[in-house]
C-alpha cells in the first residue's frame, strides 16, 4: 500500500512542482504591475474613430445611395455656384533651377538605408488613424456614402500620374512638365501620397515618396527656408506640411530638425497680428490665403511633435490673423476676406477647417464660417474666370470643412455636398489621371474654347494634387473636435492585420 502512494506521489511531483512555480511566477506578475509607477500621456486628448457595426454601415449606405440617386439625377442647371474667388500662390517666382546653399548635404545612401529599415507606415490612433489599409476601408465604408468604388479608383490614377511626372530630382514641376522641381508643387504631390497611407516601404509609391523626401531636404538652406530661388510663402509652407507629414508617419530622424528648421521660419514670418505677407515679410499687409497654409503647416508640425518653442501660440494667432479680415454676411454667417473684409469662399472653409482641427469649433466664429459654406457645391458651371488657380483650391478647403463639420454625426451637410462632390470631380479628371482647369472646361460645354483657362492650365500638379487630397477626404483626417497628441509613441499602434504588421522602432 504504501509504495503504490509513493508511486503515485513520485509521478505527480514534477507537475505538481511546475503549477506551484507558474502561480509564484504570475503573483509576481500581478505585483509588478499593480507597484510599477504610471507614466502620464502626454496625449491632450485624441479621438479614437472605431469601425461602425456592420448594420449600421448597410444603412448608412442605403440612406446615402438614395442622396446620391437624387443628385446624379438633378441637371447641372440646379447646381449652380458660381463664386469671384482669385488667388496668387508665387509659384512662378521660384520656377528656376537654381538650387540654394543647403544645411547639409544630403547623404542619398545613408537615407537611403534609413527608409529601408522601416517595414510599413507607423499607424496612428488619432486624427491620421485612416491612413492604412483596415483605415481607408473603415473609413470608406462609414463616410464614403457608397462611393469609395469610384473614388478610390480615381484617386489611383491621380497617384500614378504624379508617380509618371516626378522629375529626376525627385521633386516636381508646377505643370508636370520637364524642368527644375518646385517646393509647392512638390509639398503637394508628397501630401497625396501621404494621404493615402503610402511611404517609403509602399510597394507601388515607396521610392516615389522616398525621392520627394529628399528632394525638400535636399533644397532647404541654411536658414530653414525650403526654396529653389525666391522666397515664396505659399511652397515654404505646403514643403513643411509635407515634411511634418512624413515624419509623423515614418518617424525617421533626419526629418525632425528639418521640419523643425522650416516651422522656425513660419514663426519668424508671422506679424504681430498673427497674420502672414509674401515671402515672410513683415508688413502690415494681412493675406489670408497665404496664412491658410501656415496655419495647415503648423498644425501638421504641432501633430508630428515640433519642439519648436510657441508653436502651439503661433498656431492660435495665425488663426486670429485669418479672423481679423471676417466680416458678417447675410443670414448670420461669418466670411473672411482676402486681404480686408469680405467673401471668400475657400478662404472662408481655410479659416473654418484651422479652428475645427485645433479644438475650436464651438466658437461663434466657427459657426458662422460653417454658415457661410454649408451651401455651397460644386457644378461644372462654376465660373473659371473668376477661379485663379482652378476650382480645384476651393473645393480642397470646403470638403475638409464640411467633412470635419457634421460627417461623424450623420449630418446632412456632408451627406448632400459629398454626391455632388464626388459627380463633379469624376467628370473633371482627365482620362490619363490629372486634374487641369482646362479639364473643367471642357466638362462643361458652355465656357468651350473661349474660357480664360489658359493661364492657369499650367498648374496640372497643384489640381490634381488637391483634387485627390479631395477625394481623399474620408480618411486623409478623421473627424475629430480635439487637439492632437504630440506623443507619438502613446499613439502609434500596430495592426493586427499581417498584411500591414509593422515593427515600430523609437
Amino acid at each position: 500500500m504504501k509504495r503504490n502512494i509513493r508511486a503515485i506521489v513520485d509521478h505527480l511531483w514534477g507537475p505538481l512542482v511546475g503549477v506551484v512555480v507558474n502561480a509564484l511566477v504570475v503573483v509576481a506578475l500581478l505585483a509588478y504591475v499593480s507597484t510599477a509607477p504610471r507614466v502620464d500621456s502626454e496625449i491632450v486628448q485624441v479621438k479614437r474613430i472605431e469601425a461602425a457595426e456592420r448594420e449600421e454601415i448597410e444603412q448608412i449606405e442605403e440612406e446615402l445611395r438614395e442622396v446620391e440617386e437624387e443628385i446624379m439625377e438633378t441637371t447641372d442647371e440646379e447646381l449652380v455656384f458660381n463664386t469671384d474667388e482669385t488667388f496668387d500662390t508665387e509659384f512662378e517666382e521660384q520656377n528656376n533651377d537654381e538650387v540654394v546653399e543647403t544645411v547639409a548635404e544630403v547623404d542619398t545612401a545613408e537615407m537611403s538605408a534609413l527608409m529601408s529599415d522601416i517595414a510599413s507606415p507607423v499607424v496612428m490612433d488619432n486624427i491620421l488613424g485612416g491612413r492604412n489599409k483596415a483605415g481607408r476601408a473603415s473609413s470608406l465604408a462609414r463616410y464614403g456614402g457608397g462611393m469609395g468604388g469610384k473614388t478610390e479608383p480615381a484617386v489611383l490614377k491621380a497617384l500614378r500620374w504624379l508617380k509618371d511626372h516626378q522629375l529626376p530630382d525627385g521633386g516636381w514641376s508646377v505643370s508636370g512638365n520637364s524642368g527644375g522641381g518646385n517646393p509647392g508643387p512638390s509639398g503637394l504631390a508628397l501630401l497625396a501620397f501621404l494621404a493615402h497611407g503610402d511611404t517609403p516601404a509602399s510597394v507601388e509609391f515607396g521610392e516615389t515618396v522616398t525621392a520627394g523626401i529628399k528632394y525638400l531636404l535636399k533644397i532647404q538652406d541654411a536658414s530653414g527656408m525650403i526654396k529653389t530661388g525666391g522666397h515664396g510663402a505659399y511652397a515654404h509652407a505646403m514643403a513643411t506640411y509635407a515634411l511634418s507629414e512624413a515624419y509623423t508617419m515614418t518617424q525617421l530622424a533626419p526629418l525632425k530638425p528639418a521640419m523643425e528648421k522650416a516651422v522656425d521660419v513660419i514663426m519668424k514670418g508671422q506679424q504681430k497680428s498673427g497674420g502672414y505677407d509674401y515671402g515672410y515679410k513683415l508688413t502690415e499687409r494681412n493675406d489670408s490665403s497665404v496664412s491658410g497654409w501656415q496655419v495647415q503647416a503648423l498644425k501638421a508640425a504641432y501633430i508630428a511633435g515640433a519642439e519648436n518653442d510657441g508653436l502651439k501660440q503661433k498656431l492660435d494667432m495665425a488663426i486670429e490673423g485669418m479672423l481679423a479680415n471676417s466680416k458678417k454676411v447675410d443670414g448670420g454667417g461669418l466670411s473672411i476676406g482676402y486681404t480686408s473684409p469680405a467673401a471668400r469662399p475657400a478662404i472662408s472653409a481655410a479659416c473654418l477647417l484651422g479652428l475645427q482641427l485645433t479644438g475650436q469649433h464651438k466658437r461663434k466664429e466657427a459657426k458662422g464660417l460653417l454658415n457661410y459654406v454649408e451651401g455651397m457645391n460644386p457644378s461644372l458651371k462654376e465660373g473659371l474666370a473668376q477661379n485663379h488657380g482652378g476650382p480645384y483650391y476651393q473645393w480642397y478647403y470646403i470638403a475638409q470643412a464640411k467633412f470635419q463639420a457634421d460627417a461623424d454625426k450623420g449630418g446632412r451637410i456632408f451627406r448632400k455636398f459629398n454626391p455632388l462632390m464626388v459627380k463633379y470631380m469624376l467628370a473633371t479628371q482627365e482620362p490619363e489621371g490629372s486634374w487641369t482647369p482646362e479639364a473643367h472646361a471642357k466638362a462643361g460645354e458652355e465656357h468651350g474654347k473661349d474660357d480664360p483657362v489658359k493661364k492657369d492650365a499650367n498648374r496640372r500638379v497643384q489640381s490634381t494634387a488637391m483634387a485627390a487630397l479631395t477625394l481623399m477626404v474620408y480618411y486623409r483626417h478623421l473627424p475629430t473636435s480635439q487637439h492632437v497628441s504630440s506623443n507619438l509613441k502613446d499613439a502609434a499602434k500596430v495592426l493586427e492585420d499581417e498584411e500591414d504588421a509593422v515593427e515600430i522602432i523609437f
